[in-house]
């Protein structure tokens, strides 16, 4: 993915250097990518060796993640309570809502081979009338 070339310094840097490797990407803070093969995974977690960059501040970490890597435990899981699969074909595996700590809620899904395009998603509460609350 390429969209924030030119407009974030970091990814800039990051897609020259990484020209030849077939799929980059770019995540934010809010997104978690389990894959389903080994594939390296460059992070700012600095906790383990990590290397600087002069065009950045900060460092970074390079190692591997997997679908193994995902912890389930603290997320419920939505077997036969909801719709989980869409016409993408991203289905919902499990969720965690934290209302006390941050009022957030985490959604775990996966899909079925590999897919071209990104995925978006919209979580949308409602009363129990049906009518909307809020969405993010």
């Amino acid at each position: 993915m390429v969209s924030n070339v030119g407009f974030h310094d970091e990814a800039t840097v990051w897609n020259f250097l990484l020209y030849d490797v077939p799929l980059v990407r770019f995540l934010d803070d809010t997104i978690e990518v389990y894959p389903a093969t080994p594939s390296l995974y460059l992070s700012r977690d600095c906790t383990a060796q990590s290397f600087h960059m002069q065009s950045t501040p900060g460092c970074y970490t390079i190692g591997t993640r997997t679908a193994a890597d995902f912890n389930k435990l603290n997320f419920t899981h939505v077997q036969g309570r909801i719709k989980t699969i869409f016409a993408n074909g991203a289905r919902i595996m499990a969720y965690q809502w934290q209302p006390a700590q941050s009022d957030c809620i985490s959604v775990a899904w996966q899909t079925n081979g590999p897919r071209p395009e990104d995925f978006n998603f919209a979580v949308h509460f409602t009363n129990g009338k049906g009518e909307e609350i809020v969405n993010r």
